[in-house]
């Protein structure tokens, strides 16, 4: 039996751009957003609730949720309702392999999914929020590659799972948006590694959940898009506003041509931004648009053969973006599409070996693009993949050691990339505290 990815109501539990990107590294990669929807996020509480008044069930961990679509929406299709559980092992760090492949580094100590993981200046990695089980936590930790293990840090004030993380030229990681259990949220942090702490950082005019979150030249963050917290039938909402770490604050910019969420979006080397994909209302989208900072407008370019919610996006060397993946009205996409900024067409490329959606996606250092995980219809994957611009064609990078549905991936200074956390199962019932490390 397969599930639309949008339609999956759990109890205690991607928001935005779900097949996800490089989080610590938003100029690379446009994957900063991937998560969920308000109307999933609402029945998740409501049956969090219901559960926990029929079954006396306390929950302390934490998990995440998608947006349901009404049966007119989904076809008459129920939503299947499960309970969120969790897995963690005992932190414990391993060196940076020395053969190509996967291979296992220290566990955090917080199952995660939904989470952010950002590379900070330093070489650490912050990982933030996220479900743990069946509610979001605050909790956050940092990996240290020198020894391989994650350590705690300071808390976010409030609990999120599905929150955007984008680091700020001056170091600091603006947390942003999400889900608290029970609402949508407008309210962002800072996270400062010189201290080890959050604090406040204004709130934004939207809730975002489902949402992008880009790095702009000047510095500067746009949030474009997410789920309209007051819309019946899931429609994505178009507004976009941007945050000045100069003044602490958000305010509004032009708004997209086309209400989405779902969608990727990436930083072009012009300093445009690139969004596309997402659903509409409710149909998912195969347009796109473009966004100039130096006008703060968006206007339309051109569409990807496919309609994609939650692809990967990823800028290529060449100034290129590599779409892949997603989901398509039923069907989980392994086709992948080149967008070109000086003609404004996407064009073919060869397809991934496996259909995903939900997998993190990461541009190397050597210009390959490394697709880990996420599922298809019918499984979690435990399988990665390379792609060579020079080649135009997608290669096998391995297995993880574990499978893992919407895992984060981060490259590190050494060239390595730390993935961890996500689903176990295609459910999303079970939050992974493991890591592993995959080496060229």
């Amino acid at each position: 039996m397969s599930l639309d990815p949008r339609s999956i109501l759990v109890a205690g539990t991607r928001s935005a751009v779900v097949c996800t990107r490089q989080r610590g590294n938003p100029s690379l990669d446009g994957s900063l957003s991937r998560r969920r929807g308000l109307v999933e996020h609402l029945g998740l509480a409501i049956l969090v609730l219901a559960t926990a008044a029929a079954c006396s069930l306390q929950g302390g961990a934490t998990a995440s949720a998608r947006p349901s679509r009404s049966s007119s929406a989904t076809g008459g299709r129920a939503a299947p309702s499960v309970m969120r559980m969790s897995t963690a092992s005992t932190p414990a760090g391993s060196p940076t392999p020395t053969e190509p492949g996967f291979s296992p580094t220290g566990s955090m100590r917080v199952v995660r999914a939904r989470q952010t993981a950002t590379l900070l200046a330093d070489g650490r990695v912050l990982v933030a929020g996220g479900f743990g089980g069946s509610i979001p936590v605050a909790s956050a930790e940092l990996y240290d590659p020198a020894a391989g293990t994650f350590s705690p840090t300071g808390a976010m004030a409030v609990a999120r799972a599905g929150q955007t993380a984008t680091l700020l030229t001056d170091g600091r990681v603006l947390v942003a948006g999400g889900f608290d259990g029970s609402t949508i949220l407008t309210s962002a942090e800072l996270y400062d590694p010189t201290t080890g702490s959050f604090t406040a950082a204004g709130s934004m005019a939207q809730p975002h959940d489902g949402g992008t979150a880009t790095l702009l030249v000047d510095g500067e963050v746009l949030m474009a898009g997410g789920i309209d917290p007051d819309s019946p039938e899931q429609q994505g909402f178009a507004s976009a506003e941007l945050y000045d770490p100069g003044t602490g604050g958000f305010r509004t910019t032009g708004s997209m041509v086309q209400g989405r969420y779902g969608q990727a979006a990436t930083l072009l080397a012009d300093g445009r931004v690139l969004v596309a994909g997402g659903a509409g209302r409710p149909a998912d989208l195969a347009s796109a648009e473009l966004y100039d900072p130096k006008t703060g407008r968006f206007a339309a370019t051109g569409s990807m053969a496919e309609a994609r919610y939650g692809p990967s996006a990823t800028l290529l060397g060449d100034g290129g973006v590599l779409v892949a993946g997603g989901w398509r009205e039923q069907t989980d996409l392994a086709a992948a599409e080149i967008y070109d900024p000086r003609t404004g067409e996407f064009s073919a490329t060869a397809s991934m070996a496996d259909a995903r959606y939900e997998c993190a996606a990461t541009r190397l250092a050597d210009g390959r693009v490394l697709l880990v995980g996420g599922r298809d219809q019918s499984a979690v994957l435990a399988s990665a993949e390379l792609y060579d611009r020079g080649i135009g064609e997608f290669s096998d990078a391995g297995v993880l050691a574990q499978a893992r549905d919407d895992p984060t991936a981060t490259v590190l200074h050494d060239g390595s990339v730390l993935v961890a956390g996500g689903y176990a199962d295609s459910g999303q019932t079970i939050a992974l505290a493991s890591a592993e490390l995959w080496r060229p």
